[in-house]
C-alpha cells in the first residue's frame, strides 16, 4: 500500500544555520510528498529559511512558508500548516516533522512494506515512524516489537495523520511546547482512531542537548523548556488521569539535574511551570507569546 497524495508540514522556530538538518529534510522529502508545507514560528533567520526553500529544484513537491509574526506555539504552527493542506489538496494523509528531524536510508520504502501489515490500515488514525528514546542515558528504539504496534501516544515528528482524524481534532494551541502530542493522541484514541508505530522506518529525531561526563553521555534540556514539561504535564495528567505524564516531566527535570549545565535555572523554570499549571499567568512563558 502507498499513501498516495501525502502532504508535509515541518515546524521551524530558529533553525540551526550550521547544521543542514532543515535543507536535508527536504531533500529527503523531493519526490515523496506533493505539497510540504513550512510554518516558521517567528524566526530572526526567516530569511535564511527561505533561501534554503527557493533553492529547491521546481519539480514536486510544490513548497509554500507560512511566515508568522511571532513564536505562537508549535500546536497553533501546525493547525495553521494542516489547514494550508486540507484547503489547497485533496490529500487523506498529513505528515507533520519538526525542524531538525531527518530520515533514515531507506525509510520510505521500508514504510511501504510496513503499511502492508496492518490491518484496516485506512482507517488509522496516525501512523508513526520509528525514532530512538533515551532513558536513563541508553538509546533504544521506542517500538522494539517484531513490526509495527499498536501505541497509545507518539512524537508529532514523524507522524503520518489521517485527513479524517485532523478534520475532528485539533492540535492543542494552549500548551504551547511539549505534551501537544500527548495530548492529540489521547483525543484521537477517545475517538476510536488506532495509533501504530512503525518498527523498521525511522526518523533522525533530535530532542534536547547532551554532554560527555567521563565516559558516560548526559541528555537533557535548556532549562526554560522545563517550564512547559512541568505546567503541561500537571495539565495533561489533570485532563486524562494518566500518570505518566507526571512520571516523565519528573524524569525530564531529574535528567537536568544531573547532566544539565545549569542547575538552579533548571530548578527555577520547573518551579514556575509547576505553579504556572495551578495558576496561569502566575509566571509568562518563555519564548513566545500565548496565543490566547
Amino acid at each position: 500500500m502507498h499513501l498516495e497524495g501525502l502532504c508535509a508540514v515541518t515546524v521551524t522556530f530558529n533553525p540551526s544555520l550550521d547544521d543542514g538538518r532543515l535543507r536535508t529534510q527536504l531533500e529527503q522529502l523531493r519526490g515523496k510528498v506533493d505539497l510540504h508545507v513550512v510554518v516558521d514560528n517567528g524566526s530572526a533567520n526567516v530569511d535564511y529559511i527561505r533561501k534554503i526553500i527557493e533553492s529547491q529544484p521546481q519539480e514536486a513537491p510544490a513548497h509554500l512558508l507560512l511566515a508568522l509574526r511571532a513564536n505562537f506555539g508549535i500546536g497553533r504552527a501546525l493547525n495553521e500548516g494542516v489547514a494550508a493542506c486540507l484547503r489547497n489538496t485533496s490529500t487523506r494523509w498529513i505528515l507533520t516533522l519538526d525542524q531538525d528531524t531527518m530520515f533514515s536510508e531507506g525509510a520510505f520504502s521500508t514504510l511501504a512494506g510496513e503499511l502492508e501489515q496492518i490491518p484496516r490500515v485506512a482507517e488509522a488514525g496516525i501512523i508513526a515512524f520509528n525514532y530512538l528514546e533515551h532513558r536513563f542515558n541508553r538509546t533504544r528504539p521506542y517500538n522494539h516489537s517484531r513490526g509495527p504496534a499498536l501505541a497509545k501516544s507518539v512524537i508529532t515528528s514523524g507522524s503520518i495523520v489521517s485527513r479524517r482524524l485532523l478534520e475532528r481534532v485539533p492540535f492543542d494551541e494552549e500548551l504551547f511546547l511539549y505534551y501537544v502530542d500527548v495530548d492529540f493522541c489521547h483525543r484521537s484514541r477517545r475517538l476510536g482512531f488506532p495509533i501504530y508505530i512503525l518498527r523498521h522506518a525511522f526518523i533522525d529525531h533530535q530532542e534536547g542537548r547532551e554532554t560527555l561526563r567521563g565516559a558516560q553521555t548526559f541528555h537533557y534540556l535548556d532549562p526554560p523548556r522545563l517550564y512547559f514539561v512541568c505546567r503541561n504535564g500537571i495539565r495533561v495528567f489533570r485532563r486524562y488521569g494518566t500518570a505518566k505524564a507526571l512520571l516523565v516531566a519528573s524524569y525530564l527535570v531529574m535528567m537536568n539535574l544531573l547532566g544539565g549545565t545549569s542547575r538552579r535555572q533548571s530548578i527555577r523554570f520547573a518551579f514556575h511551570g509547576f505553579l504556572a499549571s495551578f495558576w496561569p499567568g502566575s509566571y509568562p512563558q518563555p519564548f513566545g507569546e500565548s496565543p490566547r
